[in-house]
Parts: structure tokens; sequence; C-alpha cells
């Protein structure tokens, strides 16, 4: 129970971390949805999708499981930042000087990581919705019947 207690308050601490750093929050949030509407928008209309001339909603059919995991690779760059930021300025030799299972320090950062790349691709999930997506009914249910 100790250590559960230890890995959320590390965990929270790290999100908070996050919340605080302007570059974190341009490059989880911000630039996915500008290359997004970029894409869709300016580009989109003009690339060929299996051979048929595309449109802006096709095109965003087809590049959302792509943004999605460029959303998802951006967010995970910066577990590793803030684990050498840490290193670096010393507060990860504190950490090992206290009695923390180590696992728990390296998990923290996983976890707040994990759920800021969640947060990243609902927020550009729904934007995709706003802009007119819209899923086959058969490709929903089997999503609800793999959770």
């Amino acid at each position: 129970m100790k250590t559960i207690k230890q890995l959320s308050v590390l965990t929270s601490r790290v999100i908070k971390q996050n919340l605080t750093d302007t570059d974190t929050i341009i490059t989880t949030f911000i630039m996915p949805i500008a290359m997004l509407l970029f894409f869709v928008y300016i580009i989109g209309g003009n690339i060929a999708i299996n051979g048929k001339t595309g449109s802006s909603g096709s095109y965003l059919a087809y590049s959302l499981p792509g943004f999605i995991l460029m959303a998802m690779a951006m967010g995970s760059a910066f577990a590793a930042l803030r684990i050498n930021n840490d290193k670096n300025k010393g507060f990860m030799t504190r950490l090992l000087s206290l009695p923390i299972k180590r696992w728990a320090i390296l998990t923290s950062y996983i976890l707040a990581s994990v759920i800021f790349m969640l947060i990243s691709a609902v927020v550009i999930f729904l934007l995709t919705m706003l802009l007119g997506y819209r899923d086959q009914p058969l490709q929903v249910q089997t999503l609800f019947y793999l959770s």
C-alpha cells in the first residue's frame, strides 16, 4: 500500500510539471491538432485515396489513425525528457536516496506519459468528430466488443 501511495505522489508530481510546461502542452496537444487541421483542409482534398480524387472528409478518415499515433509519439518523448531533466538537476539522486521502490520512480513517469497520451488522443478524436468524421457502426460495435 505504501508503494501505491509513493507511485501516486510521484505521478501527480510529473503531471503537475507537464501541465505547467508550455512546451509540453504545445507539443502534445496543439501541434497534433494544428497538423491535423493543416493536412486535412490544406492538403487533404488534393490527395487521391485508392485511386479516387480525395476530399477532406475521406482524407480525414484515412489519416486519423496516423495522427493519433503521431500524438502518442510526441507525448511519449516527454517521459524521457522528464527523466533526463530530473537526473541532470539532481532530483533523481534525491529520489534514489529515499526508501522508495526504484520501479515506482520509473513507473510514475510512464503513467504520467500514458495519461497525457490518452488525453491527447481523445482530444484529437473529438476534434475529428467535430470536423465530420463518422465511423461505420460495425467498427464501433467491434470496438465495444473488444473492450
